[in-house]
């Protein structure tokens, strides 16, 4: 006798995903992108009237592609600058144990790039890893539509 949970579908579908993964070198994100565009593809060429759910659907894959391929870029961006981004870590890390600072502003430089004791990364890269390694980050003043760099906390925000 056997039985099917509903978790078993989802366990189903991510070990097909893994298969193409290894058969066609892909990353996750990069073969959900093809799956929504198959079906974009689907939704605005083959469908003739459209419910007011697939339009919805339509965009939120918009969205959901836009998503991740910003998560493909910022893969290949720590792949390329690791280094780089632990040395800024290492040097976050003094800054806030050793020197028994609160806060640290990194300045902006050319490109988008924020600089912090002579550690350049990419701005909106550099945000994202440190929200999901639970720091508050914030824009530091704004003049021009420019930003002058960034304000990070490691506490919360008062």
């Amino acid at each position: 006798m056997s039985f099917w949970a509903p978790y078993m579908e989802q366990m189903r579908k991510n070990e097909e995903q893994y298969a193409r993964m290894q058969a066609d070198g892909k990353s996750k994100e990069e073969i959900e992108i093809e799956d929504l565009q198959k079906r974009q593809v689907i939704i605005s060429q083959q469908l003739e009237m459209l419910d007011a759910a697939t339009i919805r659907e339509y965009k939120d894959n918009q969205k959901r592609m836009r998503y991740l391929q910003e998560e493909i870029d910022y893969i290949k961006w720590f792949d390329t600058n690791k280094a780089a981004v632990y040395r800024f870590f290492k040097l976050m890390k003094e800054a806030f144990l050793y020197d028994c600072k609160e806060i640290i502003y990194p300045r902006a430089v050319e490109g988008g790039n924020v600089e912090f004791n002579g550690c350049v990364l990419n701005k909106e890269f550099l945000k994202r890893i440190l929200k999901r390694y639970g720091y508050t980050v914030k824009e530091d003043t704004v003049y021009n539509g420019k930003s002058s760099g960034l304000i990070i906390k490691y506490g919360k925000e008062n």
